[in-house]
């Protein structure tokens, strides 16, 4: 009989894969092992997150808090689903006050410092986001503190960041990403055709060079990627849509109309789906 930490285990490793469905199952598989473990329960939100079910992901958090009210891990995991749903008052006060519970991992920090970009609080954002990277570099903190010099035209210090990642190997697909939105788009599609093929076939790669090939027009290059993108992350609303514009770019308003059907009935009113379907069925 498989034990609770096995499940965990097996669910750890397809997550670290990018097998999310299988990490997905595995999770579950341990809740109904034991249906008041925390551990498979923060494990599964940290998956819906990844693969942005906000909802299912705050359900998880809001069930482990019910169990440890003082739950850093489910605490944090609830700030980042509620401030993907439009709440960032509420996600950039879960995280103060694990702040002043002197829990000051570069994450949370990471976090609040989205949450206070979307309150407007530009400084505090900075101050969180310079924390943040100064404890953990990361791609995703030095992609959000590039996102923020360039929103306020601070051109100087978004060119000694593009440097710095650049110098720094591990950072390449977030070089490439910021390549592409600056306009060099030739210059992001050779960085990631040059990648290791184990990260030159991830699905974040070949998202990014999706997003390159339409921007440069190429419809079955642009449409390829995704497929395979999308095939890897289904659950990524951002790999999918993706796959829709390559797919009407080509003309194939049916396939189209197919892959937005599943997210047409999750978000009947998110008029994002709405446009696309508009454009599907000229």
């Amino acid at each position: 009989m498989t034990t609770l930490a096995e499940f965990v285990s097996l669910g750890n490793s397809a997550r670290s894969r990018g097998l999310f469905n299988e990490a997905i199952n595995a999770f579950n598989q341990a809740i109904t092992h034991s249906p008041y473990a925390i551990e498979p329960k923060n494990a599964l939100a940290r998956v819906f997150i990844d693969t942005r079910q906000w909802l299912n992901a705050e359900k998880l958090c809001r069930d482990v808090i019910k169990l440890d009210s003082k739950n850093v891990e489910a605490r944090y995991s609830l700030s980042s689903a509620r401030l993907e749903q439009g709440y960032p008052e509420e996600a950039e006060s879960i995280l103060t006050e694990l702040i002043r519970e002197n829990n000051t991992q570069g994450a949370i920090h990471f976090v609040r410092g989205r949450a206070n970009l979307s309150l407007g609080n530009l400084e505090t954002c900075e101050e969180d986001l310079l924390i943040a990277f100064n404890k953990t570099p990361s791609d995703m903190t030095l992609r959000r503190l590039a996102d923020l010099y360039w929103m306020t035209g601070n051109h100087s210090a978004f060119s000694q960041l593009l440097t710095y990642a650049q110098s720094q190997g591990g950072l390449a697909l977030i070089v490439a990403d910021l390549l592409r939105e600056s306009g060099a788009l030739e210059s992001a599609e050779k960085l990631c055709l040059e990648l290791p093929s184990q990260l030159r076939d991830h699905p974040e790669t070949l998202y990014i060079l999706s997003l390159i090939y339409q921007n440069t027009g190429n419809a079955d290059a642009a449409h390829s990627t995704a497929e395979r993108a999308v095939k890897m992350n289904p659950h990524r609303n951002d790999m999918v849509d993706a796959l829709i514009c390559a797919q009407l770019m080509k003309g194939d308003g049916l396939s189209a109309l197919q892959t937005l059907r599943p997210w047409r009935e999750k978000e009947p009113e998110k008029q994002h789906w709405i446009a696309h379907e508009t454009v599907a069925l000229r």
